[in-house]
């Protein structure tokens, strides 16, 4: 094991330069220095991509029509071809969001699948008694969190609905959030501890300060409480996919992508896990040889 670790605030030149210099043997680089780092024929070799600990989600007010109906709410999710989506607004960096629990904590088997169908959205939409689009009204959209243009183009021009989307300073639009959310909205979320309870007990839970949407729910409740209460890390994880699927079931919110994560590592450096944002533990840390 490694006696001392040395925390290095900042260097004089760049991170990228540091580490190929040998001045640091650790850091996370942005996205836009991975793509060509990949490139590099001494560099490349110690780039890492972490599995992501963020996800980024549109939410919906729960509490008010057209919201308060699960139909709507399935329809304006199936309405994106998130596979597609993502990767033409984010690059490859990004992953499509198949669930709001992030992958670096995802319960063993989860499969929930990405769906998209026009088709049963608009029927969705009908059988909600919205079969014309108009009579739901001007849609609002808090474009203030993440870029909503993908989402709102779909939304258009496949359900035919009214969009307003408003933008705001990044602190006022925070500020909303906890008072008069938008009909929908938009959030990147990092989990706060390695287990799916961070996501669905801070974001979904009734009375819980980050549940924006105010969703409330008496058997996701009850499918959480059960997942947290098993009793080995079976059960657990299949506790936590029911709770899992049943959100994609009553879609309060819709998983939108991944954010990647890169680390240059030092050759040797071993015990770093898989590197994601705040679950490094550098007591395992060692040298190989």
């Amino acid at each position: 094991p490694i006696d001392e670790v040395r925390w290095v605030a900042a260097v004089e030149t760049d991170t990228v330069t540091a580490f190929a210099s040998g001045e640091i043997d650790l850091t996370q680089v942005a996205s836009s220095d991975a793509t060509w780092i990949g490139y590099d024929p001494t560099l490349g070799l110690r780039l890492h991509l972490a599995e992501a600990l963020s996800v980024n989600y549109f939410g919906f007010d729960t509490t008010e029509p057209p919201f308060d109906d699960a139909r709507v709410r399935q329809a304006f999710a199936l309405a994106l071809d998130r596979e597609r989506l993502v990767a033409l607004d984010e690059g490859a960096d990004a992953q499509p969001a198949r669930s709001v629990v992030p992958p670096a904590i995802w319960p063993d088997g989860l499969d929930t699948p990405i769906e998209t169908d026009p088709d049963e959205a608009r029927r969705l939409l009908a059988e909600a008694g919205y079969d014309d689009p108009a009579d739901l009204g001007q849609i609002v959209v808090g474009g203030s969190g993440l870029n909503v243009a993908p989402a709102v183009a779909v939304w258009r021009d496949v359900l035919g609905v009214e969009i307003t989307v408003e933008t705001m300073e990044f602190d006022a639009y925070t500020d909303r959030l906890d008072t008069d959310a938008p009909q929908i909205f938009t959030v990147n979320w990092i989990a706060d501890y390695p287990s799916p309870h961070a996501i669905y007990g801070l974001l979904l839970e009734p009375n819980a300060v980050s549940n924006y949407g105010r969703w409330s729910d008496a058997e996701f409740s009850e499918l959480l409480d059960a997942a947290a209460a098993a009793a080995d890390d079976e059960g657990l994880a299949a506790g936590y996919r029911e709770v899992d699927a049943y959100v994609a079931q009553e879609a309060p919110l819709i998983p939108w992508s991944y954010g990647a994560t890169w680390w240059l590592v030092a050759d040797g450096l071993r015990g770093l896990g898989n590197l994601t944002i705040g679950l490094i533990d550098f007591g395992r840390v060692s040298w190989n040889g």
